[in-house]
């Protein structure tokens, strides 16, 4: 159960810097705020956040060239999803991805009753916490655009062959990353992320990582006039880690949608972590294509049809 929790710790530091890095801030207690005891109340400064306006243009532009939920009309979009492999041995994990136009992704993760037998309470609570925040860090660049994660770092931009170079240094404790620098094709897609990640002294698998710089590729293919990201390939002083997504094909209204993302990690690449997504609905509306394939067909009275056995004779009529 260790080296599972190992694993989800490594995919986090992988993922999570490219992505949106204040989302656990929100679990951080407030300041206290003035009383009696606490003396003089002194306003403090805030530091000022360095941005490029190239850099901001090329995050932007890169947005446009992904297909993202936020360029279409639904506010809401939900799915259900399992995980299996690496996770919980033997076990599934069933999690509910929920995206919502202004707020981005929410995950929620429950663990069958089967799986809570086998395992003690307090790693099974362990490993939901941390698959909950990996799994965000790791769906988010198919859901959220990607200028969100800019916000924790001060932004420098420059050019080298015509192509875009932004570089993200801390600008809070937020910040996932001691460093990332962000390379851009001629078309304006992320070819490779360089990435310092900053870890946890104390954890043995992320001082591993200390001061190693982390090299991301990512793939792509267009759909459409906009691209999806199909793999993120990561080079680790721990192994080679493999992130690869596929896509519903066929949806109405061209629209795209995750089918599943499936991560080799170096712990055991034999064993990959999978995770499958069926049931989507927008705003309420059921999409029937992603529907899991044994899933009951609900006839216009709300009842289930039956499926015709073989040599059973259908009512008059059908």
């Amino acid at each position: 159960m260790r080296r599972h929790a190992l694993t989800l710790a490594a995919l986090l530091l992988v993922t999570g810097p490219l992505t949106v890095t204040g989302a656990l801030a929100q679990d951080d207690p407030a300041p206290p705020g003035p009383g009696k005891d606490s003396g003089p109340v002194v306003e403090e400064k805030e530091p000022e956040r360095k941005t490029s306006k190239e850099a901001e243009q090329a995050l932007e532009r890169y947005a446009k060239l992904l297909h993202l939920p936020a360029h279409g009309k639904t506010k809401e979009l939900t799915s259900t999803a399992g995980a299996e492999g690496q996770v919980l041995p033997g076990g599934k994990l069933e999690v509910t991805p929920r995206w919502t136009a202004g707020k981005g992704l929410t995950l929620d993760v429950t663990i069958p009753e089967e799986i809570k037998a086998r395992y003690p309470a307090q790693q099974l609570d362990m490993t939901k916490k941390l698959f909950q925040t990996w799994a965000r860090e790791t769906l988010s660049p198919v859901f959220e655009s990607p200028s969100l994660y800019v916000a924790d770092y001060h932004v420098t931009h420059k050019k080298e062959s015509l192509k875009d170079i932004v570089e993200l240094m801390p600008f809070n404790d937020r910040a996932a990353a001691e460093r990332q620098v962000l390379y851009f094709n001629m078309e304006g897609l992320v070819e490779r992320r360089s990435m310092i990640a900053k870890v946890d002294p104390t954890d043995p698998m992320q001082a591993m990582l200390a001061g190693a710089e982390i090299d991301t590729t990512y793939g792509y293919e267009r759909r459409g006039d906009r691209h999806v990201i199909t793999r993120m390939s990561s080079l680790m002083p721990i192994g080679d880690m493999l992130v690869e997504y596929t896509y519903y094909d066929d949806l109405p209204d061209d629209a795209v949608l995750l089918k599943t993302c499936t991560i080799v990690t170096p712990f055991d690449p034999t064993n990959p972590i999978v995770i499958t997504f069926t049931s989507y609905e927008a705003d309420g509306k059921v999409i029937e294509a992603t529907k899991p394939m044994d899933a009951p067909v609900e006839t216009p009275s709300g009842e289930d049809e039956k499926p015709v056995e073989d040599g059973e004779k259908k009512p008059d009529g059908e």
